[in-house]
């Protein structure tokens, strides 16, 4: 991080603490960021397509590398607020899937694998970042993340273009830093 060590405890009084507030980038953030996503509307199919588009941007922004952080560790008592976050991503990012199958926008095949296949994103983005900066405009890795996504979920691959002009009526989710 470029600091000394005594000098992190200044601003830190523990650990804890400093476990905590990475956690707060990776599970509070993004949780929240999901259901304003949510909460702006759109197909559920429009909904992923943005929360996975805001989440590349999120990970290729941040200026520290979250992929040593383990779910494991939410056991940890100071982690109540992530492990709450985490577990209201999931169900946020349920209810999102349940209606996309409803609504005949997503297949059922590899929808298990949605999650963790987020999670794997997130880590491959910031594995890039930190080691091959990607140079350009961040916003069309971002729409390549979120394409990808969806080609794997939806129930109609071709439907993808419409769900991009859905999504871009609708407009870039907002407030990237929280």
């Amino acid at each position: 991080m470029g600091i000394q060590q005594p000098s992190i405890f200044n601003h830190f009084p523990n650990k804890g603490a400093i476990l905590a507030e990475l956690f707060e980038y990776d599970q509070v953030i993004p949780t929240e960021r999901l259901v304003a996503i949510v909460a702006e509307g759109g197909s559920p199919a429009c909904q992923l397509y943005r929360y996975v588009e805001w989440q590349t941007l999120w990970y290729l922004e941040i200026p520290f590398d979250l992929r040593g952080l383990r779910e494991e560790q939410l056991t940890e008592p100071a982690l109540e607020a992530p492990r709450r976050a985490l577990q209201r991503f999931r169900r946020v990012l349920n209810t999102l899937v349940r209606q996309g199958l409803r609504q005949g926008q997503f297949a059922e095949d590899g929808l298990d694998f949605l999650f963790p296949a987020l999670n794997a994103l997130g880590f491959e983005v910031t594995r890039i970042v930190h080691f091959a900066p990607p140079r350009g405009d961040h916003t069309k890795l971002a729409d390549s993340a979120a394409s990808f996504v969806l080609r794997a979920t939806l129930l109609d691959p071709s439907t993808l273009a419409s769900v991009r002009e859905e999504a871009a009526a609708i407009g870039r989710p907002r407030n990237l830093f929280g």
